[in-house]
């Protein structure tokens, strides 16, 4: 642990020593790609189908990579507040050509955090601006699917050109969201068909736990189809019909899953509330055999405040044997009162 701390902490002296430069890469459209630094990225901060697109992936955090994104990146003002919001919820806008500035799309997308001791649905947010010749993508976390698209470049069979990021990108979430949820819907499986081995406060507990996660992947996961259904009408002509047809899948994909949480989390109410009904006719029972014990001795207590009565002309206090017959009495009672009780402590 103490080894991961310490190549976290170089990790993050490094990108700050780069003002928030993760990588960077100037596109060869086979697949694969060459390093730039930041004297590229000013010299050419557009990209260019003659030299090849760039891609520019920054930690939104470091200080050169916010004063790049806001001037040199040369984006409309509220693409670039978008990729440096620091809880974005998944959005898509259209950006149309200014006078300085080049026709793109705002991507706001959300993936599970699979970086160490985090939990799965504290959800990481990938911000993308992409352009006819150029991708930029900012984070604050590390994300697992942007790291995919890296390592492919690296072996050739990576992007091609600025539209590629983005269908890599989201394609690599939706891989990883589907398993997630499979095993999450395993977990819920486990639960229903408990044969009480866990425990009912266990059950109940982890339960309400699956019923949170499935409420904050939703959040997210529900918006972010809806960025794709209006990203699939509104995306420029340059992006084709093929980059279009992708992303009209994945929405597709993100209905399913969306419906998928909503089975889940109606199954693990139904769950819950069978856990309450259960609950409650316990609590009814015990109720019902504590109503019916004072039932019972009910008459041995009125006997015996009649008898503790300090008054005369009380029956067998004279007689040698009086207490042994009021004794008699009272077991007699208590025995007639639990013989016509006895179903209910069944």
């Amino acid at each position: 642990m103490a080894d991961d701390g310490g190549r976290a902490k170089a990790k993050m002296d490094e990108l700050t020593s780069r003002g928030g430069l993760v990588g960077a890469y100037r596109l060869d459209g086979k697949g694969g790609g060459a390093d730039i630094d930041w004297a590229a990225i000013d010299d050419d901060p557009l990209g260019d189908k003659v030299h090849g697109d760039i891609w520019v992936h920054l930690d939104r955090t470091g200080s050169r990579a916010k004063q790049w994104i806001t001037g040199g990146a040369r984006l409309p003002a509220s693409a670039a507040r978008g990729l440096l919001e620091p809880d974005p919820r998944p959005r898509f806008l259209y950006f149309p050509a200014g006078d300085d500035t080049p026709e793109g799309m705002l991507f706001v997308l959300r993936g599970f955090n699979f970086n160490p001791d985090a939990a799965a649905e504290d959800m990481v947010s990938i911000r993308m601006w992409i352009d006819e010749d150029r991708v930029i993508t900012s984070r604050k976390r590390k994300v697992m699917s942007i790291d995919d698209r890296r390592q492919a470049l690296l072996r050739g069979s990576g992007p091609r050109e600025s539209i590629d990021v983005l269908v890599g990108i989201n394609g690599s979430l939706l891989d990883r969201i589907e398993p997630k949820l499979s095993e999450m819907d395993g977990e819920l499986s486990l639960y229903e068909d408990n044969d009480n081995s866990f425990g009912f406060k266990v059950i109940r507990s982890k339960i309400a736990d699956l019923r949170r996660r499935i409420v904050i992947i939703r959040r997210y996961l529900s918006p972010q189809r809806g960025a794709l259904v209006l990203a699939e009408r509104e995306m420029p002509d340059w992006v084709g019909s093929e980059v279009r047809y992708t992303i009209h899948d994945s929405a597709v994909r993100l209905a399913r899953l969306v419906d998928h949480l909503d089975e889940m989390r109606e199954r693990a109410q139904a769950v819950q509330d069978e856990l309450s009904l259960i609950e409650n006719e316990r609590m009814a029972r015990i109720s019902m055999r504590l109503t019916v014990i004072a039932a019972v001795f009910l008459p041995a207590n009125m006997i015996a405040a009649i008898w503790g009565m300090n008054t005369g002309g009380l029956p067998f206090v004279d007689h040698s044997n009086g207490f042994w017959i009021v004794i008699a009495i009272l077991v007699v009672l208590g025995a007639a009162g639990t013989y016509m009780a006895r179903g209910l402590f069944k």
